[in-house]
């Protein structure tokens, strides 16, 4: 009988030490301006919270903008630690979205995400959203070249793509004739023809991308001899 009260004493007192397991507690990511279609206007400025739903008190940890690259990877453009607000003012992100990185578009938008996560509190929470950047640099490349039957001259096919552009045209400078063509092409467009090309002189081709936040420009490709 000592023995079984001496047990119930002992598990009384292990129970009255147990330490109890904190509630887990419920976060919300807000955000003080509405992402109209889930996309950030550089226009407006925005600030971004954590809030603790169980306390009403904002949390503190990383924010990060990511965009997300071709492989599923993210790509950070910006990052703030420590803290229990992130703003993005009016116009910020233009100079920051890089355009010579591969991104996942939504239409002629690029796709991201807001993160936000405190690793001690074990707490991630994302928004996704899209954004405008200027155009992605152009992948512009030589598909086929055949000979005509003519002398110096040469039939060429380019390949060339443009992220993010609203307008695109190829730039065809001669160098030894000094003459300068810009062809305008339907956004569509994949590939161009250059029939007849003189390869007795030197041409330069470069594709321009264009939208409303400016223009990128492909490294050129050079045809002909001097």
């Amino acid at each position: 009988m000592k023995k079984a009260l001496a047990l119930i004493f002992i598990g009384i007192a292990l129970y009255s030490c147990k330490t109890e397991e904190p509630t887990v507690a419920s976060y919300q990511l807000q955000v003080d301006n509405e992402l109209v279609n889930d996309t950030i206007d550089h226009k407006v400025s925005y600030k971004f919270e954590v809030i603790n739903k169980l306390t009403s008190t904002e949390e503190t940890g990383t924010w990060e903008v990511q965009l997300l690259k071709q492989d599923s990877s993210y790509f950070t453009i910006l990052k703030e630690e420590n803290s229990q607000e992130f703003k993005i003012q009016s116009g910020s992100l233009i100079e920051k979205i890089p355009t010579d990185q591969l991104f996942q578009y939504d239409g002629l938008r690029i796709k991201g995400r807001i993160l936000f996560y405190n690793e001690n509190r074990q707490v991630s929470l994302e928004k996704v959203f899209t954004v405008w950047g200027k155009p992605a640099k152009p992948i512009f490349h030589i598909l086929s070249t055949e000979e005509n039957g003519y002398t110096d001259e040469m039939d060429v096919i380019f390949g060339f793509v443009c992220n993010g552009a609203t307008s695109i045209r190829i730039r065809h400078q001669n160098n030894d004739y000094g003459y300068i063509d810009n062809i305008f092409l339907n956004m569509e467009t994949h590939t161009e023809v250059y029939n007849g090309l003189d390869i007795s002189t030197v041409n330069m081709f470069s594709v321009h991308a264009s939208n409303f936040l400016g223009t990128t420009i492909s490294d050129p490709i050079y045809i002909g001899e001097d």
